[in-house]
């Protein structure tokens, strides 16, 4: 066949309407289930891979890559493979170029073609990594010309100049392409509760784990990230990037909106702790033993996410409202609040030791 297209997947992007999916893979992942009559909700995927608690901050620099979910654990892939264990599924990782200069077996254009097409020709999206802008999840459900045009939803097409309420349409795909995910047949599920004792044990984990290599996570991610917000100096940065186009790492680490950019994928990877709530909360209907200690980091995460859209109220993306982040006055104050939240997300830790020390 040709040509094929996948129909029920639905439109995914970083926001829609009033709400968010901050997290292409879990987002990419939950249109793919979608169309497959799975009915799993947003949250209950970013609960299940337990990225809904992550941060992570490469420390002395501002760079773009740190809100890949990739950098938050090694093995790399292990919040995907979380939730395909949850689901009852498996999700087999094939890369097309190295993740970490490690010896990976990679994939080349002609076994991803085929493989690509015959998922979709079983009726099963594909979630690539790449194909259009950064190398983040989108969903691919469609192809033309036996796989030399792939068609799909990715979080970044309308910067790249497709249409962000139409499916893209990419030729040439194979070099944008860091690696895709195919999703297994149906296996055995296993029990609900043990996925997510699985996924908090993994959330206490990346809390204190310090670091995974070179990047800050979790609470050493919080204090890199507000020490440099605070103290960094942006007198010799330029406004905008030049050509007003990002470039390499340098042209975000040298203008001022650049740094403001990655410090808003950090305050993403923050209000997370809001769009997994659901799912924690129909933890303590299914689980009520839990109430003493769900209820309240719920309460405390509830809380920290707050700081995913305090800085609004103090700036926007306009020229003056960079002028204002380059600042020092006006991010020392965005800092003290960042501390306050981080409070919080270490009260919220707190209770879910205390709920795993209990099981």
């Amino acid at each position: 066949m040709k040509t094929k297209i996948i129909n029920q997947v639905p439109r995914i992007a970083m926001f829609i309407g009033e709400t968010s999916y901050l997290t292409p893979f879990i987002g990419s992942l939950y249109a793919a289930l979608q169309s497959t009559g799975e009915q799993y909700t947003y949250a209950d995927l970013l609960g299940f891979s337990g990225a809904g608690n992550r941060l992570s901050w490469r420390s002395g620099t501002w760079d773009p890559g740190n809100v890949d979910i990739t950098r938050c654990e090694y093995p790399p892939f292990s919040p995907h493979q979380r939730v395909f264990n949850a689901i009852g599924r498996q999700g087999l990782v094939r890369q097309t170029k190295s993740l970490w200069n490690q010896e990976e077996e990679l994939i080349c254009l002609p076994q991803a073609t085929q493989e690509i097409v015959e998922s979709i020709q079983n009726d099963v999206p594909v979630l690539a990594m790449g194909i259009i802008g950064p190398p983040e999840c989108c969903v691919v459900f469609g192809y033309e010309n036996s796989g030399e045009s792939l068609i799909g939803w990715n979080y970044f097409q309308d910067t790249e100049g497709y249409d962000p309420n139409q499916p893209f349409h990419k030729k040439n795909w194979f070099p944008q392409l860091s690696g895709y995910i195919l999703i297994s047949e149906k296996n055995k599920k296993p029990n609900p509760k043990e996925s997510a004792l699985t996924a908090f044990r993994s959330i206490v984990h990346h809390f204190y784990n310090h670091e995974v290599k070179g990047s800050k996570v979790g609470l050493e991610a919080w204090k890199a990230m507000l020490h440099q917000l605070e103290h960094d100096d942006f007198s010799q940065c330029s406004l905008d990037f030049p050509n007003g186009q990002p470039g390499d790492d340098a042209t975000w680490q040298n203008s001022v909106k650049g740094r403001f950019m990655v410090y808003c994928d950090a305050l993403c990877q923050i209000y997370e702790r809001h769009n997994v709530l659901p799912y924690y909360r129909s933890l303590l209907l299914s689980n009520p033993e839990w109430t003493p200690y769900l209820e309240p980091a719920i309460k405390a995460w509830e809380d920290c996410s707050s700081y995913g859209g305090y800085l609004w109220q103090y700036m926007d993306m306009s020229s003056d409202g960079l002028e204002k982040f380059r600042n020092p006055a006006i991010r020392q104050i965005l800092a003290k609040e960042g501390r306050r939240c981080m409070e919080k997300d270490i009260e919220a830790i707190s209770w879910i030791e205390k709920l795993l020390q209990k099981e």
